[in-house]
C-alpha cells in the first residue's frame, strides 16, 4: 500500500504530520507556517454513558440510588431487630405489637417527620428507640400493648386506602 495515495492520504494525515489535536480551528489552520500560533487542543467531549444504563433508561427503570447512610443502617437494624422480637411475643397479640412499631417509626411526633440532615435528633431517636425496643419488645414478660384508639382508626383509615387503590388499579382508572 503507498502513502500518497488519494483514500489513504486523507483519513491519516493527522498521523503523518505530527501531533493531532481534537478541534484546530479553521484560521489557524490557513495561516503561514513561520507566523502559526500553536493551537490549543480543547477538551474531548464527555464518554457517552454506558450502553447498560441507557436502556434501563429507555425501558423505564429509575436511576440507581445512593448507598446508604450508617445512620439509615442504623435505624433500619433497629427496625428489623423489633421485628424479629415481635415473633416472639404471642400469636393473637403479634398484631398490636406490628402496630405498635410501625406507629413508633412513622408518627410526627415519634420521629417518623425528622429530616435527613438533622443528625443529632437522628441519633436521639436512635437511642430512644433502642431502649424502646429492650423495655418493649424485648422483656419477655410484656405479652401485650394496648393502642390508642386514634392509633388504629389511622391504620383502618391505611388500609382503607390501600383497599381502594388497589381495587382502582385493577378498574383501569389513574391514581389520585
Amino acid at each position: 500500500m503507498r502513502l500518497s495515495s488519494s483514500s489513504f492520504l486523507p483519513r491519516f494525515s493527522t498521523l503523518i504530520s505530527g501531533p493531532r489535536f481534537l478541534n484546530v480551528h479553521p484560521r489557524l489552520a490557513s495561516t503561514s507556517s513561520a507566523e502559526q500560533p500553536t493551537p490549543t487542543p480543547t477538551p474531548a467531549p464527555a464518554p457517552a454513558p454506558a450502553p447498560a444504563r441507557e436502556q434501563a433508561e429507555e425501558q423505564g427503570h429509575p436511576k440507581p440510588k445512593r448507598p446508604y447512610s450508617q445512620l439509615q443502617r442504623n435505624v433500619f437494624a433497629l427496625y428489623r431487630k423489633a421485628y424479629r422480637l415481635i415473633r416472639t411475643k404471642p400469636e393473637d397479640t403479634q398484631y398490636h405489637f406490628l402496630l405498635y412499631l410501625r406507629h413508633a417509626f412513622k408518627h410526627p411526633s415519634q420521629g417518623g417527620a425528622v429530616g435527613r440532615r438533622d443528625f443529632s435528633a437522628i441519633e436521639h431517636l436512635l437511642r430512644r428507640g433502642e431502649r424502646m425496643v429492650e423495655q418493649v419488645f424485648g422483656d419477655v414478660g410484656v405479652r401485650d400493648v394496648h393502642l390508642p384508639g386514634y392509633v388504629i382508626e389511622e391504620v383502618q383509615r391505611e388500609q382503607a386506602r390501600r383497599a381502594s387503590e388497589k381495587e382502582e388499579e385493577a378498574q383501569g382508572k389513574p391514581k389520585r
